[in-house]
């Protein structure tokens, strides 16, 4: 098991250069972001994240991401329950993300595509599904 710490502010540029390096979006990331954000280190180098924005009752899922080594090795999965065990410590009701490459990934762990047209309209409203995430992104959803 790998030691997941919540981010700390001098994470922003570490965490910022990963999902540049995944090509995932960075651009809306900011320092008040990283109190709901998870990473591992590998000394000074993040080698793997996740994100959750809480909107009211439901949370984002965002910026999983795991360097090229680093990968298929669970990583990713214990990311996912890191942040899915938060989000029902929480109480929240359910967890949507947008994905253009994971869709195999969690639906594995029981998210179910949701279309764009009935995904949450709060989280239409952020700047990953309005503008930083393509339009052919799969939106996905899990309830609590």
């Amino acid at each position: 098991m790998a030691f997941i710490s919540v981010a700390e502010p001098d994470d922003l540029s570490r965490i910022q250069r990963l999902l540049i390096d995944c090509h995932l979006p960075f651009e809306d990331l900011t320092p008040a972001h990283l109190q709901r954000f998870w990473v591992v280190k590998q000394g000074l180098t993040c080698i793997a994240s996740i994100g959750l924005e809480e909107w009211g009752d439901i949370g984002l899922l965002r910026s999983l991401a795991v360097r090229f080594p680093h990968r298929n090795n669970d990583l990713a999965s214990e990311l996912v329950d890191m942040a899915e065990l938060y989000a029902k410590d929480q109480k929240l009701k359910a967890l949507y993300l947008l994905t253009t490459t994971a869709v195999a990934f969690f639906s594995k762990r029981h998210y179910q595509l949701i279309t764009r047209e009935n995904f949450p309209e709060v989280l239409k409203q952020t700047a990953e599904f309005h503008s930083l995430c393509p339009a052919t992104a799969v939106c996905m959803w899990k309830p609590l």
